[in-house]
């Protein structure tokens, strides 16, 4: 587990390489999952579909859908260059790794 020092130097560390805005805005719904979803594939909730919290399908149609039946993001990029890769979940432990 990470101590409180070591993740205020990351905190640091993103700011100063620019991983920050003080422009950025929520889409709506302003709902954690639906402005992760946004975050992660670049477009908003009419384009990806996520509208709710705990989604675990789109709730409206997908504006554009890869092969994979998902919305195109980095995640389809990777599954095409590197099939056999596969999405691991990431938090603040001492593993960090999103992609195995």
């Amino acid at each position: 587990m990470l101590s409180q020092n070591q993740i205020c130097q990351t905190f640091r560390s993103l700011w100063k390489s620019g991983s920050h805005s003080l422009e950025a805005r929520t889409v709506l719904p302003s709902s954690s999952a639906v402005n992760w979803t946004s975050m992660l594939t670049g477009a908003g909730p009419t384009a990806h579909g996520f509208t709710e919290w705990g989604s675990k399908t789109p709730e409206i149609p997908l504006y554009q859908m890869t092969k994979y039946g998902i919305f195109s993001s980095i995640f389809s990029v990777i599954k095409d260059q590197k099939p056999q890769a596969k999405p691991l979940p990431f938090t603040a432990g001492r593993d960090n790794r999103l992609f195995n």
